[in-house]
Formats: C-alpha cells, sequence, structure tokens
C-alpha cells in the first residue's frame, strides 16, 4: 500500500491552503524540506497542477516530462567526508560486512535490485577521494564506481555529477548505499516509476523520509556543477522551484540503515531465521570449541578462545578474545587497537 501526495501546501477543511500556525512557504511557494514532517499533504492526481495558486502567488506551470517504464540506471551514493566506524574500528568497509546466507551488504544491494528489473541498468555507486570503501568491495561485482570531483562534493553534487551520461528524460533510481535493501525495494520502484513527476521522494507511515528516490536526469541540472550542494537541504529545493516533486507514503521502508555497528548488529539478530543465535562466523576466524558466542560476528582474522564470552559484539580482524573474557556490547578492533561500546 502506499499514498501519493503533492509537495505544495497544506490542506485543512477549514483552512484549506494556508500555513499551519503561522508557518510561511519558501519563496518558491513550496513547503522547504525542513517542514516537511510538520505538515499534512494534498492529496493529487496525476492532472497538471499549477504550484504556487493555492498561497496568492502567480500560477507557475509545473514542468512534468514523460517518465520511462523502467529505470535507465541505479545510484548508490555511498560517498562521505570522514572515516566511519566500521573502517576506524574495525578496518573493514560496511560494503563487506558478512550478512547470512553467505552474502554481504554490496551483494544484497545487487540481489534486490536484480529482482526488480535493475539487472541491465548500469549501477554506480559513488565514492569520495578520502574514502575508497566501496571499490575495495566491488571486485568481480558488476557495478561502476564514481569518484567524487572533490572531497567535499556532497550528496547533492555527487549525484549529478554522477548522472552525466544519461539522456534528460532518463528515470535514475537512487538510494543511500549504506543500507540494507529487502523485498519491499521492489513495490516502491514499481510505484515511483509509473509516477509522473520529476522527483518522487519515499517516505514511511510516520512520515520519515527514506533515502530511496527516483529522479529524472534532466532535473539533476539546476544543480550546481562546482562546490557542495547537500541533497535534501539545498537541491530537492532548487529541483522543487522548476519541476514537479511527489512524496509518496509506503506502510514499510524498502531498507534499514547501516550507518554503525550497533546498526549492523541488529539486521544480523533479524535474520536469525534458523534460530543460529544470530552468529556469524566469516571464513578464516577462529571459535574454538567451548566458546560461549551469541547474537555476534565474528570477521576473518578474529579468534575466540575457549572458555571466553561474547554477546552483540564485533569481534575484528586480528583481535583475540581470551579464555575466561567476557565482551558484552563492544566491538573489537584488533588491528586499529580501538574497542568501541556499541
Amino acid at each position: 500500500m502506499h499514498k501519493r501526495s503533492l509537495w505544495i501546501t497544506e490542506s485543512t477543511s477549514q483552512n484549506r491552503g494556508r500555513s499551519r500556525r503561522g508557518r510561511s512557504l519558501d519563496s518558491s511557494g513550496l513547503l522547504g524540506l525542513d517542514q516537511l514532517k510538520s505538515w499534512r499533504f494534498v492529496g493529487c492526481s496525476l492532472k497538471p497542477t499549477l504550484a504556487g495558486a493555492s498561497v496568492g502567488r502567480t500560477p507557475r506551470p509545473v514542468f512534468t516530462a514523460r517518465v520511462p517504464r523502467t529505470f535507465a540506471g541505479v545510484i548508490l551514493l555511498a560517498g562521505t567526508l570522514r572515516r566511519d566506524q566500521f573502517d576506524m574500528v574495525l578496518g573493514r568497509s560496511v560494503f563487506g560486512m558478512p550478512l547470512s546466507g553467505g552474502r554481504t551488504v554490496i551483494s544484497v544491494w545487487q540481489e534486490q535490485l536484480a529482482l526488480i528489473g535493475a539487472r541491465s541498468a548500469p549501477i554506480i555507486c559513488t565514492e569520495s577521494p578520502a574514502n575508497s570503501g566501496p571499490r575495495s568491495e566491488m571486485s568481480g561485482c558488476p557495478l561502476r564506481v564514481h569518484t567524487d570531483a572533490t572531497p567535499a562534493r556532497g550528496a547533492g553534487g555527487a549525484l549529478r555529477d554522477a548522472a552525466q551520461g544519461f539522456d534528460a528524460d532518463d528515470l535514475l533510481l537512487v538510494c543511500g548505499a549504506k543500507q540494507v535493501a529487502n523485498a519491499h525495494l521492489g513495490e516502491w520502484a514499481r510505484a515511483m516509476a509509473a509516477c509522473d513527476a520529476d522527483l518522487v521522494l519515499g517516505s514511511t507511515a510516520d512520515r520519515s523520509l527514506v533515502d530511496v528516490f527516483a529522479v529524472r536526469s534532466g532535473a539533476l541540472a539546476v544543480v550546481p556543477g562546482v562546490g557542495f550542494c547537500d541533497f535534501k537541504e539545498q537541491a530537492v529545493p532548487l529541483i522543487a522551484r522548476r519541476h514537479r516533486v511527489e512524496l509518496m507514503t509506503f506502510d514499510e521502508s524498502p531498507v534499514r540503515p547501516v550507518r554503525q555497528i550497533a546498526d549492523y548488529l541488529s539486521i544480523v539478530r533479524r535474520s536469525d531465521d534458523d534460530g543460529g543465535g544470530g552468529v556469524l562466523i566469516e571464513a578464516g576466524a577462529h571459535v574454538a570449541a567451548g566458546a560461549r558466542v551469541r547474537h555476534s560476528v565474528v570477521l576473518a582474522g578474529g579468534r575466540v578462545a575457549a572458555g571466553a564470552v561474547v554477546v552483540d559484539s564485533v569481534v575484528g580482524p586480528g583481535a583475540t578474545i581470551g579464555a575466561g573474557q567476557v565482551v558484552v556490547r563492544q566491538a573489537v578492533g584488533g588491528r586499529s587497537g580501538v574497542v568501541a561500546r556499541l
């Protein structure tokens, strides 16, 4: 189930078209993204709409392009300005972290994208010059890595740069890469592809925006070609001034974030389908008989001795948990020498 809303103004039965509690719309006649969660959205059809008409401004036609029936490409936004917790503590990229069934975070993306028919579409993963994690985890994967022009390009700028080479009417599916996709991705993708808009944002029932959206390549031309440009705070308002933007609300999110090691462990626990205690032991790791490991991950090069207890933790490469040692809610990085509490 999903609901479609046009991102223009609030509507109530007593006071249609006016802002709540005296709040004003921005200069474009559209809601700013920082106000998004405080507003109720106008239900809309696929009929042409005049933006600004309901707020006393001169009616301005919203440009609506013909939306292709399939995605011409997929862009996974992975670039970051600084090292994340996985890199600093475990010396590993989040994209190569193991999941159930011998999969990894990046291979799950490939699996889910193939299921929605994106097998033939180019999949581009962005990276920052200061953080080459995606490239190191993609050997043998049919993904193309795009390196940001500068370390401080921002998500909006990186998206614009990565979309170069696509035709203006090409529809792109864009997702934050540091997430684990699930079977709901297909529902979102099909609904967004069928929506007659230049930018289609998605949210869950609690109006939390999700890092999965569809955008027409030509709409990204309004994003500056140089300098920093955040997507939500800067690129979306720029696109909304000249193009049609819609918000679709879905019952279930198609992704679960893995920005922190605690997020990753939560996903491992949820995927414990065989009742094995949510334990993942990567090839090359050693867990001795007699060790007690529960809801934890031991990465290649990690060692857990007999008599050790490891609960809700990640044992990184080069780390050794000795006999009698108890590790609870920690990420232990042997090579980095860092122990992080989760």
